[in-house]
């Protein structure tokens, strides 16, 4: 099938032909759980098969839900702090290739390829982002994101938020004792409501 070069710009592609789309992917945040088109992404992004859910808490005192999709550079997070149902907060595209381990499972998450929020590129450099689109809604030098539960391991890097569409875009760098701080992540997130269907 042709796709023209500019789906490409806006559009990854894993193994298996499914088209990660981001406007797709963040039409994910705030869904629920059990919603079929939740689930039937969850599949195609993970080439076919079942995601496994990595659980910290339980229904008594709320629990939050991470999901790996290496080939797709996709990692997702979902909580339910409320009883209202587990909803998705949280999308993170990977910039750079890497292991993660949790709960004694190791992935190795690749690139997301597709188009990144904000007219954005991996690697681009925090100041040349800064020069483009100006001060963030937040800026964070030196975060902490050890609680992070795709980065279990002590980390600081610097981040800084920006809104698009409703959406807050948060920014990640690497490690600043490693060069200058590029663009290496990004955390795509809503808030929530817990009245919110």
């Amino acid at each position: 099938m042709y796709q023209s070069p500019s789906a490409n710009k806006t559009r990854s592609t894993s193994d298996t032909g499914h088209v990660l789309d981001l406007a797709a992917l963040i039409g994910l945040l705030g869904k629920r759980l059990d919603d079929p088109n939740v689930h039937d992404s969850f599949v195609r992004m993970n080439l076919g098969a079942e995601p496994v859910a990595h659980v910290v808490g339980d229904a008594s005192i709320g629990e939050s839900r991470t999901y790996f999709f290496p080939v797709a550079g996709v990692i997702v997070c979902e909580t339910d702090y409320s009883a209202a149902g587990q909803r998705i907060g949280q999308v993170t595209l990977v910039g750079k290739a890497k292991k993660v381990y949790l709960d004694g499972q190791e992935y190795a998450v690749e690139t997301f390829r597709g188009a990144l929020p904000l007219s954005l590129k991996w690697g681009q450099s925090r100041a040349d982002i800064l020069r483009c689109l100006g001060c963030p809604v937040m800026s964070n030098d030196g975060i902490s994101i050890s609680d992070r539960p795709k980065t279990p391991i002590q980390e600081t890097r610097d981040a800084d938020e920006f809104q698009q569409a409703g959406v807050i875009v948060r920014l990640i760098y690497s490690d600043p004792c490693e060069g200058p701080s590029c663009l290496e992540e990004i955390d795509l997130q809503r808030t929530i409501g817990p009245g919110q269907k």
